[in-house]
This record gives C-alpha cells, sequence and structure tokens, in this order.
C-alpha cells in the first residue's frame, strides 16, 4: 500500500477544514452554541421594595424596531468562527475579571429582580448584536435586507465552491434535459406497468366472480389485496368478504323475487311458509338462514324482496281500488265516446234533413230564409260556457288545431297579481268555451303569489310534437324583465313550467311570438333600454339564439303577420302605461329588414279605438285585429276589442269601429253586423220586484231594476220579431254600479242561460253585453231576464234583436 506523503495530507485536511468551517458560518450562532443563562438576570420574590426605574415606553419601542431589523441584515450576524474566535482571544481576559464581576453580581442581583429596573437597564446599557435580541426591518426596508442576504448566501457558497444549480455550460444544459426526459420515460413506464396490474387483479377479481357464481362456496376469509406500488393510492382499504360476497347474484334473486302483483305475491309467500313449516325443525332453520342472507344480497344489489305479509295485504287491497277505478273511468270513457258518437250521427242526420229540404224547396221555386249569423261585438261582456263569466284571457293570443280555434290569456278576476293562464275553445270566434288553465298558482317562484305573468302566447313544434307557451314573468315592482316558458302536450291541457330568463341577457316585458311559413319561430320583445326586437328561437322554441332585427323605437305588445304577398307587418304600441294610445305599424319583405318608418293603422287621435294591441288573426287571407281595453283599478273588467283589419300592399287600416260585425270562419269574409230592433225595457212587462227607475244615460231615460233578488224580480219582453230563423246574437245594455260581475238567467222562447254583466263606468252610462241564442222567425219570440242564485242581475236599459 503506498504512502500518501505528509503535504498532500495536509493539503486535504485543509480543504475538509475549509469546508466544515463554510458550513458552520451557514448556521447561526444561537442555534449551535450553547446560550448561557446569567444569574443577574434571574429576580428574586424578596426584592419587591426596590426603587424603580421606569424607561420611556416610546424610547423602549423604538429601541425594539432597530434591534429587529439589525437582526436581519446580514453584515450584522455573526458567524460561529467569529465568535468562536472572540472567545478564544477573550478567554485569558474572562479570568482575570473574574473576582471583579463576582464582586458586582450582588449588586446585579439586587437591581434585575425588579422588572422596570431591568427595562431600564436594557434601555441604557450598550448590547452585542449577537446575543441582543434584533428588531424587524421596516416594510421598506425588506427588499434591501432580502437582497444583501442573498448577496451573502453567494458569496458563503463561492467560497466553498458549491454548485449553484444553474448549468455552467451547453453539455451540462443537454445532460440536464436528457436527465428529465429519463426520469419522465420512467415515471410513465411505472404508470403502465401500474395499470397492467391493476386489469390482470380486475380480470382475477372476475374470474373469482365467475367460479363463485357458477356455485362454488369458499371458506370466509378476509382478502386484502397486495398493496399497489407507484404514484396513486386510494384512502379506502380493498377488503371484501367472500362469504358473502355476491356470488349467484342473479340466480336467486329470480329465486326470491316476488311477482309484481300484490296478490300473487302473498299467494306465493304463503305457500312458501306452508312449506318451510312442513320441513324438520334443523332443515328449516337452515333454509331461513340461508333465505334471511340471499334476501340481504338482494336489498344490497338495490333489489326489492316482498316477505312481508301485512303490507302485501295492503298493497293487495290499493290494487283492487284502483282496478275499480280504472274501470268506472273505462265506463265513463265509453258513455262518453257513446254519447259524442250519437251526436254526430244525430247531427249528420241533421244535415241530410236540412239538405234534403233545400233541394226540395229549390226544386218548388220557394227562395231560401234569411238567416242572421253570430256577432262579434267589442267591448261587450263575453260570457263563456263552462263558467258562465265573462272571458278571463287578457293579453292573449290564438292558436288554431283543426277547425278550432284555441283563446290563450291572463286571469285577472281578482286582482292584477298572477292567478292562472286559461284557454278557451271556440269553432266560429264568437261561442267560446272554457277548457282549462294551462298554468295555475304556485307556492313560490316565478308562478307564486304577488307575480307578473303576462301576455301568453302558443306557439306548435312540429318536431318536438310539443306546444310552447311564452309569457312575460316580473315581480310586482316590474324589476326582473324576463321572459318564462312553458310546454304542454296538449293546446289546452296543463303545460310543465320550464323556467324564465333574459333573452340574450335583454331586459323583455310586453312580448309576442310569430311562427313563419317556413317553421322558424321568433320572440317578439320590448326591451326598453334598447329597442323593441325580433329574436330567432332555437328549433325546439326552447331558447334564444339570435337577434334579428332590432327597433331603436321604444314599442311594446308587439304581433307579426306576413300577408300573401309576403310582405311581414310589425303592430306594436306605445308606452304609455294602461292608457290606450294610437298604436303603429312597419312593413319589410325580410324580418332582418330593413324595415319601413312607422305608421298609424287606426284613425289618428281614435287611440286604436280605444285599445292596445295583442294578437292579429289571420282567417285566410283577411285578418283580425285584437286588442285589450283595459282598466287598470279593475283589471277584470278588461274587454276585447276585436275589429277587421284590411291589409293591401304594404298599408294597413282599421278606419272603422263596428258596433257588431260578422267573420265566416270558412272563407274569411267579414262585414257589418245586421240591423236591430230595439226593445225599451221600460216598455216591457215587469213582475216580482222588477220596478222601473230613472237613468240620465239610457236610451229613453229609464231602465228596469231590481232584477232577481229576495223580490224574484222578472223583466220580459213579449212579441220580439225577427226574420232569422236561426241561431244569432242579441245585445243587452245594462247597468251595474258594483265592483264584480253581477248574473242573470236569460230565457229564449224557453230555453235558459247564464250571462254576466260586468260593471258599467256609473250608474248612468250604460255598457254592452251579448247571448248567443236560437230564435225562430216572426214576431212570436219571448225574452226573459231573471236573476241567478237569488241574486240581483244588472239593471237594463233595452234589449237589441237582429232584423235577419
Amino acid at each position: 500500500m503506498p504512502i500518501t506523503p505528509s503535504h498532500e495530507l495536509r493539503a486535504s485536511l485543509e480543504r475538509h477544514n475549509k469546508a466544515f468551517e463554510t458550513l458552520l458560518q451557514l448556521i447561526p450562532a444561537k442555534y449551535y452554541l450553547p446560550q448561557e443563562q446569567e444569574d443577574d438576570n434571574i429576580g428574586t420574590k424578596y426584592q419587591k421594595n426596590k426603587k424603580k426605574q421606569v424607561a420611556p415606553k416610546q424610547a423602549f419601542k423604538e429601541a425594539t424596531r432597530k434591534a429587529r431589523r439589525d437582526k436581519l441584515d446580514p453584515a450584522n450576524n455573526k458567524s460561529i468562527l467569529e465568535i468562536q474566535r472572540e472567545a478564544a482571544g477573550l478567554q485569558d481576559s474572562a479570568s482575570s475579571n473574574a473576582k471583579q464581576k463576582g464582586k458586582h453580581r450582588a449588586t446585579e442581583d439586587e437591581d434585575s429582580d425588579d422588572p422596570d429596573v431591568e427595562m431600564a437597564d436594557l434601555s441604557d446599557a450598550p448590547r452585542d448584536s449577537s446575543t441582543t435580541p434584533q428588531a424587524m426591518p421596516s416594510y421598506e426596508s425588506i427588499s434591501t435586507v432580502r437582497a444583501k442576504l442573498h448577496a451573502r448566501i453567494d458569496s458563503l457558497k463561492k467560497e466553498r465552491g458549491a454548485p449553484t444549480g444553474e448549468p455552467g455550460s451547453r453539455d451540462e444544459l443537454l445532460e440536464e434535459q436528457r436527465r428529465k426526459r429519463g426520469l419522465l420515460r420512467e415515471k410513465r413506464r411505472q404508470a403502465t406497468r401500474e395499470r397492467k396490474r391493476n386489469e390482470e387483479a380486475g380480470k382475477q377479481k372476475k374470474s373469482n366472480t365467475q367460479e363463485r357464481d357458477k356455485g362454488h362456496q369458499t371458506k370466509a376469509q378476509l382478502i386484502v389485496p397486495d398493496p399497489v406500488t407507484g404514484g396513486s393510492s386510494s384512502g379506502a382499504t380493498n377488503v371484501t368478504f367472500s362469504a358473502i360476497a355476491s356470488s349467484g347474484g342473479p340466480a336467486k334473486a329470480k329465486k326470491y323475487a316476488t311477482v309484481a302483483d300484490p296478490r300473487a305475491a302473498l299467494s306465493q309467500l304463503n305457500s312458501r311458509n306452508e312449506k318451510l313449516a312442513s320441513l324438520p325443525t334443523e332443515k328449516r332453520e337452515a333454509i331461513e338462514e340461508r333465505s334471511r342472507w340471499e334476501k340481504a344480497e338482494i336489498r344490497a344489489e338495490g333489489g326489492k324482496v316482498h316477505d312481508d305479509p301485512a303490507r302485501l295485504k295492503k298493497a293487495a287491497k290499493r290494487k283492487e281500488k284502483e282496478k275499480s277505478k280504472s274501470k268506472l273511468e273505462w265506463d265513463k270513457r265509453k258513455e262518453v265516446l257513446a254519447a259524442n258518437m250519437a251526436a254526430k250521427q244525430k247531427k249528420r242526420s241533421d244535415n241530410i234533413a236540412q239538405r234534403n229540404e233545400r233541394r226540395n224547396d229549390a226544386r218548388k221555386g220557394i227562395k231560401p230564409k234569411t238567416a242572421a249569423t253570430l256577432q262579434i261585438v267589442p267591448a261587450a261582456t263575453w260570457t263563456a260556457s263552462g263558467t258562465n263569466q265573462h272571458i278571463q284571457a287578457h293579453g292573449g293570443g290564438m292558436i288554431k288545431e283543426g277547425n278550432t280555434y284555441y283563446w290563450v290569456g291572463e286571469n285577472k278576476l281578482n286582482g292584477s297579481a298572477f292567478q292562472s293562464i286559461n284557454c278557451y275553445s271556440s269553432t266560429n270566434l264568437v261561442e267560446w268555451r272554457y277548457v282549462g288553465a294551462l298554468l295555475t298558482l304556485q307556492s313560490s317562484g316565478d308562478l307564486g303569489p304577488s307575480r307578473v305573468v303576462e301576455r301568453p302566447k302558443v306557439i306548435y313544434n312540429p318536431t318536438t310534437k310539443q306546444y310552447v307557451l311564452y309569457m312575460h314573468i316580473d315581480s310586482s315592482n316590474y324589476g326582473e324583465a324576463k321572459v318564462g316558458v312553458a310546454t304542454g302536450s296538449s293546446v289546452c291541457g296543463s303545460y310543465t313550467y320550464r323556467g324564465s330568463f333574459r333573452p340574450l341577457g335583454y331586459e323583455s316585458r310586453d312580448m309576442g311570438l310569430y311562427k313563419d311559413t317556413d317553421g322558424t319561430a321568433y320572440l317578439l320583445t320590448e326591451d326598453r333600454a334598447n329597442g323593441l326586437r325580433i329574436d330567432k328561437l332555437s328549433a325546439d322554441y326552447l331558447s334564444v339564439v339570435s337577434n334579428v332585427y332590432t327597433w331603436a323605437e321604444k314599442y311594446e305588445s308587439p304581433a307579426v303577420i306576413k300577408s300573401s304577398a309576403g310582405v311581414y307587418f310589425m303592430f306594436a304600441s306605445q308606452l304609455t302605461g294602461w292608457n290606450t294610445n294610437d298604436n303603429m305599424y312597419s312593413t319589410s319583405t325580410s324580418l332582418s329588414g330593413p324595415w319601413s318608418s312607422w305608421k298609424t293603422f287606426a284613425p289618428a287621435g281614435s287611440r286604436t279605438w280605444d285599445s292596445q294591441t295583442t294578437f292579429v288573426l289571420p282567417i285566410g287571407n283577411n285578418f283580425i285585429y285584437m286588442g285589450d281595453r283595459w282598466f287598470s283599478n279593475n283589471l277584470m273588467r278588461s274587454t276585447y276589442v276585436w275589429l277587421p283589419l284590411t291589409i293591401s300592399g304594404t298599408t294597413a287600416s282599421m278606419p272603422t269601429n263596428y258596433v257588431n260585425w260578422v267573420v265566416d270562419v270558412n272563407t274569411g269574409a267579414m262585414g257589418p253586423g245586421p240591423g236591430e230592433n230595439w226593445y225599451e225595457a221600460e216598455s216591457a212587462s215587469l213582475s216580482g220586484s222588477a220596478v222601473k227607475a230613472s237613468c240620465s244615460g239610457c236610451s229613453g231615460t229609464s231602465a228596469v231594476g231590481y232584477i232577481g233578488g229576495s223580490g224574484n224580480g222578472v223583466l220580459t219582453f213579449n212579441n220580439v220579431a225577427t226574420n232569422a230563423a236561426t241561431r244569432t246574437t242579441l245585445r243587452i245594455k245594462h247597468l251595474n254600479g258594483d265592483t264584480a260581475q253581477r248574473y242573470g238567467t236569460i230565457t229564449v222562447n224557453g230555453v235558459a242561460q247564464t250571462v254576466a254583466f260586468l260593471p258599467t263606468t256609473d250608474g248612468q252610462t250604460p255598457g254592452s253585453s251579448v247571448v248567443h241564442v236560437n230564435l225562430n222567425s216572426g214576431s212570436s219570440n219571448t225574452v226573459s231576464i231573471a236573476g241567478y242564485n237569488g241574486g240581483y242581475a244588472a239593471d237594463v236599459d233595452r234589449l237589441m234583436v237582429p232584423v235577419s
């Protein structure tokens, strides 16, 4: 073995010593050298009456802060070697001063007992930077101290030749990149091996399960899987018990599952219990034990075991009741179908008889009888069958299915807050029947109490086969400004509310819907901040996908139609609250514009015949304007102004406010109503409590009141003449000073029906109410008006009967 020269050993020791000293310099002295606790800093309990010296409080705080700042400064921190060198140099002087220090110890002990004196001494005495507490630096000097610290660390690293962490050359950089790529490849290999191990474990588990499913029972044991090596681990313990693991699940589920019919299940359970009772005790207990385990497995897998006799008996009884109820409903349905078929057959027979009669009359040269038609009376009380009340479909819209028109609108019977969205049906646009409510009041949410639900409109989506309902949804202060959407499988059935939103993030209040001839649907929405908008709906009609056009004008209650010439007309109302105004229209050959300037379509100053646009209904090539005449202080009594709307080229006009007019829903023909015979109430026959009363606004300055009531007042018109021998419309001028509707019984030629009378402006200005009846040709008709259910009918001014 060669002998190392002494100078090499010396050089090696010096290098090691230097490295060790460099490491010691990195360790703060207070963590390496023991701190001596001098006795003179310890007080005693007997030094309570010493004279106290109180250091100024502010000076102490400033000294503390300065000490903390200095503490973090690397220039003020001595290394371990520096402290050791100072200690070695002071060792001799320390022994010579030991006696002197001992003399002063007693005095220092006496002074150090008092905490205030200690504070004063600390504030006056000079402190060594390595042993005294150092103050934290101020916020503005932290960056400076940090820079000094990093500089000191770098200098120490250079002294000991430590690596700086940065590649010194291009080769080192490439080597570092190769090393990182190697680590990444190794990590991926480990992940691949881990995945393969998991797959193998899964296959093995599946194989074991299949073996158990074949009926191989294993002894109960705790199976703990091998620990998985790699990056991922789960906190859950993967423990299975083979004796209670799901084995043969499908077979046992089939064995113990009962039939769906509770009566059959109860019979099956009783039969099983009887068989068990006949077995020996030991065998029966074994079977019952096994059954309990297998039932538990079925329940654990989400299955149901019907083994409770009491519950099965209740279920069987409930099933029997449902079956009986279903039978009654089915029998009732068969009766209704039979009645409908009989009615259709009767109508067919009547039509055949009428056709044969007309043919015979034509052969004999007899002219056909003049027939009056049913009439639309704008702003009259319009009574619907099914409720016997004024129609509550305000702000609504129309949709036609087959030969039937459906009218959907707001129910304002009990105020302005949401109550329901109602639906009515008619085949002639005059006689309306209440079908039901699409949406009703809910306990909370958009359809809850004190909510605003307005302007409902319905369109049909042929792709989804759903009827889609849009409406204005708002808070009571109109601050939300959203649209709501609901869907239903039938036009007048119950709808499912799907929620509300602001279309494309914009406000929306009074709104409408339009379905173009190509099936594309559009939302017409009033955005008060930006203007009137046309927004395109999605293919399912449930959401808004894009804006098509926006007017700068701030208009509301929009309605769009398309003429036979391919011209689009947008009708809208100006913003005047509940008060009416001259509504406007604009035209274009494309919904995306350009659109024409706005113009009025009713005579200027007529305020659109005192109404606001809500819908425009096409009838053949003609159109009906449908508007609301609002009474804001009692919205229930708001009426409907329907009038013929003339479309010619790019011009729309509604020049005449008809008292009554007729429409043929088959041809679309429209025209003024027939002439009328007037019968004054005070000239008719009065009975019971009915009396004549003065009325300054009535036609004969008189009216008849106290009709109905406890006195059973009756007003009878005899010898009512007409040339018509068909169903027609009677107008009744009435007075109702109440805030609610009154009801009366109208009997025409022995046929009675109920009619509603809306409140009128005052007790001297009559309003109109209509009733649709069958009249005989000639002057033998009798019309009587009485009360309804013991209440008073409205006071009557006169009766108006079509002449022909």
